[in-house]
């Protein structure tokens, strides 16, 4: 990454808000001297990945502003909770059907495909895909919208499923893309 910032400067670095993308964007520029790194950082909530694991729920902005604030913007971030969140009471809704289900099957672990059959794993557990869809697309028009020429995004697998045409991805990947390889529209996944 040294080389080719050296030759054609990264002007523009987008993270996703996610500890484990941010942590890649330090990794990969840690070549680049420091003086002559990106100025610009950001962490960017339209680009972090579809909430589908736990794993995938952010961490709140304060927590984040003790580790990465001195490098990385979180302007764009809530004040709080900026993941995808569940409708209000389907959390609740959820965690009754949780105990239900353990009071009839005694210890035994609560299958997904259970709170799926009744309608209430979409509601709790994953951001729609609608919802994600128009983030992704939101997040498409503000990025061929910058002024920057060349821009850095560190993102997840289904952000880059989504923008690239349901292109995978190897963890790490690292693929240059001009604007009209993102796709928009009826194409986003």
């Amino acid at each position: 990454m040294a080389e080719e910032h050296a030759r054609d400067p990264i002007e523009l670095v987008v993270t996703s808000p996610l500890r484990r993308a941010i942590d890649t964007a330090s990794y990969a520029l840690g070549e680049i001297p420091p003086d002559e790194a990106p100025k610009s950082r950001l962490a960017h909530p339209l680009v972090a990945e579809r909430r589908y694991l736990s794993s995938d729920v952010g961490t709140k902005r304060a927590e984040l502003a003790e580790d990465y604030a001195e490098h990385t913007s979180l302007d764009m971030l809530g004040p709080d909770e900026w993941w995808w969140r569940a409708e209000a009471g389907a959390e609740a809704a959820a965690d009754a059907l949780r105990a239900r289900r353990r009071d009839e099957k005694g210890t035994e672990p609560i299958s997904p495909a259970e709170i799926f059959d009744d309608g209430l794993r979409t509601r709790l557990d994953f951001e729609p895909e609608a919802e994600f869809i128009r983030r992704m697309g939101a997040f498409r028009s503000w990025l061929v919208a910058r002024p920057e020429r060349r821009i850095l995004v560190v993102a997840h697998w289904g952000v880059w499923y989504s923008l690239l045409d349901q292109k995978s991805m190897a963890n790490c990947e690292l693929v240059r893309c001009a604007e009209d390889a993102l796709v928009e529209g009826d194409r986003l996944k």
